[in-house]
């Protein structure tokens, strides 16, 4: 696949720009695209602080019958925002890392 984008970046460099034009726009919108599917997938890992903690605890109430206090649904919150912001801060210190010690 790679090698077809290639082949086809240098026909379109030999030949005509539009063609090369709208190969850049397809990659862009195809880059968008998986950029914005990725980010609904990681969006609904039932995490507390994400859409799919919340589906999670409406799937709780529901077999429950019962609503958490706002307390206690504050509080589940903060818990998964701070663990969730902890992991990014230890990913992004690994790929600091990674770039140094290179």
């Amino acid at each position: 696949m790679i090698n077809d984008t290639i082949n086809e970046a240098k026909d379109s460099a030999n030949g005509d720009t539009s063609v090369a034009i709208i190969n850049i726009i397809l990659n862009m919108i195809n880059f968008s695209l998986l950029i914005s599917a990725n980010l609904g997938v990681m969006n609904l890992l039932p995490l507390p602080a994400l859409d799919g903690g919340r589906a999670v605890m409406l799937l709780v109430e529901g077999i429950f019958k019962k609503r958490l206090s706002v307390q206690k649904e504050a509080l589940i919150n903060t818990v998964g925002f701070l663990l969730l912001i902890g992991l990014m801060v230890i990913v992004l210190f690994q790929d600091i890392m990674k770039l140094v010690i290179r």
